[in-house]
């Protein structure tokens, strides 16, 4: 049960940037690569003290992580991995990316480095994309 669940979330997040009709191992490959960030991210966060801040970008990871747990409860035992795997499941999941992408930004900001304009603009960009896909 557990792997099952592992796996699940695994599937579920790389979908969320892979897409569902893509083979089931380049869905794997990219959910194990956003959960590596994901944890990074999430290692970052607290290091940095970013919850001083804000809290939205934790907030987005556990609404996506309790999304994903829902999820599977819901419908694994219904049909296995393919009725994880929906696009009707990308618009909640989405919202890891989105967090790791701002804590990434705000990360590299906080650190001094200048990020120009047209970068910060491509981020919002891609963010956007993300989220309205």
């Amino acid at each position: 049960m557990l792997f099952d669940l592992v796996k699940s979330i695994v599937i579920m997040t790389g979908a969320t940037i892979a897409g569902v009709n893509q083979n089931l191992n380049i869905i794997i490959a990219w959910g194990i690569f956003l959960i590596l960030i994901s944890i990074y991210c999430i290692f970052v966060y607290a290091r940095d003290k970013m919850y001083q801040k804000s809290y939205v970008p934790i907030f987005m990871l556990v609404y996506a992580g309790a999304v994903m747990l829902v999820i599977f409860i819901g419908r694994f035992d219904r049909g296995g991995v393919e009725y994880l795997v929906s696009s009707r499941y990308i618009m909640d999941t989405q919202w890891l990316v989105v967090a790791d992408l701002w804590i990434l930004m705000s990360n590299i900001s906080d650190s001094g480095i200048k990020i120009s304009n047209r970068i910060k603009k491509i981020v919002l960009l891609i963010s956007t994309i993300i989220i309205f896909s």
